[in-house]
């Protein structure tokens, strides 16, 4: 969860939520019954004055993987005491919804949700092994303030702090949001290739501002395919479908066009694009 704007109340459940999954994968011992994992994390949030936090968690909160991505024998609620053994590898991920913030005059903002997830091994001897360690998770990491007054992070630091966890800005309370900031993370997000691939994600963010447009631009993994089906062709509804293609030219990666009949759209529509402006075009194709 990346939290903006978040007032004291939020900073105080997610560090009770932190405290709950850290214990619950703590409790992950080899021998121990598997409900002692759950059993930890209730017992963190009672500790930390979040009874309210316990009565919105879900009937589990984690499972084995192994021949299925979730082992159904082995998930972590207050009911499984089978035991846990070395060598296991489970999801331990703690989430709370339905919670509300009365400080806000946005509807949209007023309700909102909160999860961490790790992936860890059991180990014969001592705690588990986090998988999840470079995806930095304390309060500093994934909170933002946008349109503060308070002195912000250069755009390097914020980058490094955004995509490896570098915890060097500890001391600062809040880290703020700028174009410098939404640039960077824009591009870490679409290494995703779920998001590469939605292309009303990718034009969406070309729309934002112009850092964020040439994030998106640069970014080797999103590239449009264009497929227009015209039924018959004329000059100004080409003219119209090439102007869309300038707006986004630097992410044209395919254009094929088909047509039932009349003159051939292709040789219609080529005049209207800025074809140099289309640098990472490899393929152009109009038929019937």
């Amino acid at each position: 969860t990346y939290i903006i704007d978040p007032n004291e109340i939020q900073e105080s459940q997610y560090k009770a939520l932190l405290a709950a999954q850290e214990a619950a994968i703590a409790a992950l011992k080899h021998g121990a019954p598997a409900k002692a994992s759950m059993e930890a994390a209730v017992k963190a949030l009672q500790e930390k004055n979040h009874p309210e936090l316990v009565l919105k968690l879900k009937r589990y909160i984690g499972f084995a993987m192994g021949l299925e991505f979730t082992e159904g024998s082995s998930v972590l609620n207050m009911k499984n005491h089978k035991q846990v053994q070395a060598g296991q590898v489970f999801t331990v991920s703690l989430g709370v919804s339905g919670l509300e913030r009365l400080d806000t005059a946005y509807d949209r903002l007023r309700v909102y949700a909160l999860q961490i997830a790790d992936t860890v091994v059991v180990k014969p001897g001592g705690e588990p092994e986090n998988f999840c360690t470079q995806a930095a998770k304390s309060w500093h990491n994934v909170s933002y303030t946008c349109n503060g007054n308070e002195d912000r992070q250069d755009g390097q630091d914020a980058l490094q702090d955004f995509s490896s966890g570098n915890s060097g800005h500890a001391a600062t309370k809040r880290r703020f949001c700028s174009k410098d900031t939404f640039a960077p993370a824009t591009s870490v997000l679409l290494q995703h290739p779920a998001i590469a691939a939605d292309q009303r994600i990718v034009c969406t963010l070309m729309r934002v501002n112009k850092a964020i447009k040439s994030a998106v631009i640069e970014s080797s993994t999103s590239l449009l395919e264009v497929n227009i089906q015209v039924t018959w062709a004329n000059e100004d509804g080409m003219a119209e479908i090439g102007s869309w293609i300038n707006k986004y030219a630097g992410l044209v990666g395919s254009i094929r066009i088909t047509f039932a009949g009349g003159q051939d759209p292709g040789g219609l529509l080529i005049p209207s694009i800025r074809l140099q402006q289309c640098w990472r075009l490899r393929s152009f194709v109009s038929s019937r």
